[in-house]
């Protein structure tokens, strides 16, 4: 007998345990229509996979090991996963984990409980600018207002969590933007996973900060984003 989770991306994280038992029913019954592609998905079955490979890639002489029932249900919206009954707990904590690390939903079929990303302890975010500001878990307000003081002199700013996952913008010319713009930089915890946004918007700025401040996704899927090469 296995135990499923299921986790998937979502532009809202007000989710209620209802809403997400109907999309995981549509999803077993491989209804994909309201599924949302996201780079976070791939990203969070690769770190998954990395720890307990696929059923079908393991060895036969190194099965009693493998974690999974059956081979996982994968889109690019979704990953569904049947997991051992004794490895329930293990397994469940760690895949609950790397979805909050990745802004994905979890969902537990069995209990009809929905894990959210903002749904565990309250993430410890850090901001620092270019003239040495530095605030301890900022609020709203504080972010907008030190965005605005962005200036010649005082050009960049980076908010950070504790998952090494961070929002970072510079001004004008010191960014390489010509024109008095932005540019926008999001780090998913890994130099691979690094994407930048060139705007002339302030607005747009503190859209993705304060998105990325609430756990709010929408930001990420809504901007262009390029991979910043090293």
């Amino acid at each position: 007998m296995s135990f499923d989770l299921a986790v998937w991306f979502e532009a809202t994280l007000s989710l209620t345990p209802e809403a997400a038992e109907k999309k995981y029913i549509r999803l077993c019954d491989e209804d994909l229509a309201d599924v949302v592609p996201s780079e976070r998905v791939s990203a969070f079955y690769g770190a998954l996979t990395a720890m307990h490979p696929e059923i079908g890639t393991v060895p036969d002489e190194d099965l009693d090991a493998c974690p999974w029932t059956a081979p996982m249900d994968v889109s690019p919206g979704h990953v569904i996963m049947p997991i051992t009954g004794a490895r329930a707990e293990e397994i469940g904590s760690a895949v609950r984990t790397l979805a909050r690390q990745h802004g994905l939903v979890c969902f537990d079929p069995q209990a009809g409980v929905v894990h959210t990303p903002d749904a565990g302890s309250p993430r410890q975010l850090h901001w620092q600018c270019c003239d040495g500001t530095t605030l301890a878990r900022p609020e709203v307000a504080s972010i907008e207002r030190e965005l605005d003081r962005l200036s010649e002199r005082n050009w960049y700013a980076v908010l950070e969590d504790e998952d090494a996952r961070y929002v970072q913008v510079g001004l004008g010319r010191n960014a390489g933007v010509s024109g008095g713009g932005f540019a926008v930089e999001y780090r998913d915890g890994t130099p691979d996973r690094h994407f930048r946004h060139m705007t002339a918007s302030l607005d747009i700025v503190k859209s993705v900060f304060l998105g990325f401040t609430g756990n709010d996704n929408d930001w990420y899927d809504r901007l262009a984003w390029q991979r910043v090469q090293f």
